[in-house]
């Protein structure tokens, strides 16, 4: 029993790098092409984008085995499509094509097989148009807000972090500046008061093995033939089924 209950443990540990983290305030994005079923829609779900390939599959189909989506699918799917359709899908077990994972809501855009990574991608360039600040600060304020009332987050939001960090930075001064002077802003990233480095982006490694409890590598989680893409201030991940 103390073997079973420690194997559990690892297994989760192994897929929790991104299921059980809650403190990254850069854009994740995950590009679908083919299967992801129990551990990995679990990881797709953490991410704040999915990007599906018209071959993609979603499931949680713990209940076929005796378990159930313990990383987070239990949780982050009801919150992200509403009870009712969740729970469709969680107590069924069944398969959910691309097209129907957009229109549960829970997939952003759905492109032809093989072109995930190339519209994840495409987003993330979108994206890095932005002030970073601005970016963090939204993701960190969206986060913590969905935790407390809509009162309490209003009332709070300025005293969050990033949102603290975005105010006191220089690109609070120069979007609005540039906007005046009706040019590209030039986005610097940090405080006024302060030079600092840019942090190294988190890398979400490859893995030659399918997605399973027991293959997942440490921190990250990603299944057969994975490439990683990094763009300043998002990361991206593929993988295929």
């Amino acid at each position: 029993m103390a073997g079973r209950r420690r194997q559990a443990r690892l297994g989760h540990r192994r897929i929790a790098g991104l299921t059980s983290r809650f403190d990254c305030d850069k854009p994740i994005i995950a590009a679908v092409n083919g299967v992801a079923m129990g551990g990995g829609f679990e990881i797709a779900l953490a991410c704040d984008l999915i990007i599906a390939s018209e071959n993609a599959r979603f499931a949680l189909p713990e209940p076929h085995v005796g378990l159930a989506a313990l990383a987070g699918g239990l949780h982050r799917l009801p919150r992200q499509i509403g009870l009712k359709r969740a729970m469709g899908m969680i107590l069924t077990a069944r398969h959910v094509t691309a097209k129907e994972g957009h229109e549960l809501g829970f997939v952003n855009e759905v492109v032809p097989a093989g072109e995930a990574l190339i519209a994840a991608e495409r987003w993330a360039e979108t994206i890095c148009k932005n002030s970073p600040m601005s970016i963090r600060a939204s993701k960190q304020a969206i986060q913590k807000g969905l935790a407390v009332s809509l009162e309490q987050a209003m009332a709070e939001q300025r005293e969050y972090p990033a949102v603290k960090a975005m105010a006191a930075s220089q690109d609070y001064i120069e979007g609005p500046k540039a906007f005046s002077e009706k040019r590209p802003p030039k986005w610097v990233g940090r405080r006024r008061s302060v030079v600092a480095m840019k942090q190294a982006l988190p890398v979400i490694r490859g893995s030659d093995e399918v997605a399973s409890p027991g293959s997942i590598q440490p921190n990250y989680a990603i299944t057969r033939a994975a490439q990683e893409a990094v763009i300043p201030m998002c990361t991206c991940t593929s993988w295929n089924g």
